[in-house]
């Protein structure tokens, strides 16, 4: 989990900052886009390497943004509550997944479709314009 969410995350930006330098120098739009998590800043039991790396996202978009921003690079952090998706379904701990289930409760899943739209919108403002972080979900009404 942390290879892939942070490092992996860590080596992407570096790959492609380079490529971002050089839309942002020619005027155009150069955006990072880190996805993190909107209840991991809630303790939970079996969740504490989750809620780090999460927490860890949001912590180094700000840092990059002020890293990147300097050279025309907007860096923005999106947070969803709970997606709908199959994530967890195949996990061995039957009592983890329940408790997996029960904490979603409050809370309408959110259609993947929508996170996308708040990205596309976040990377569609004016290049000198940059809505640096966003929680998306709704509560159960």
């Amino acid at each position: 989990m942390i290879r892939t969410n942070v490092q992996g995350l860590l080596h992407t930006v570096q790959i492609f900052a380079q490529g971002l330098y050089t839309a942002a120098d020619a005027g155009g739009r150069a955006d990072v886009v880190l996805v993190g998590s909107a209840p991991a800043e809630k303790r939970t039991t079996a969740y504490a390497v989750y809620s780090a790396i999460s927490v860890a996202i949001e912590q180094l978009a700000r840092h990059l943004r002020d890293e990147l921003g300097g050279r025309g690079v907007r860096v923005h952090h999106v947070a969803p509550y709970y997606v709908a998706s199959q994530l967890g379904t195949d996990m061995a701990d039957a009592e983890r997944y329940r408790m997996v289930q029960e904490r979603i409760t409050d809370y309408q899943p959110i259609d993947p479709a929508r996170v996308a739209d708040l990205v596309s919108f976040m990377i569609g403002l004016p290049p000198r314009a940059n809505l640096a972080e966003a929680t998306i979900g709704a509560l159960r009404y």
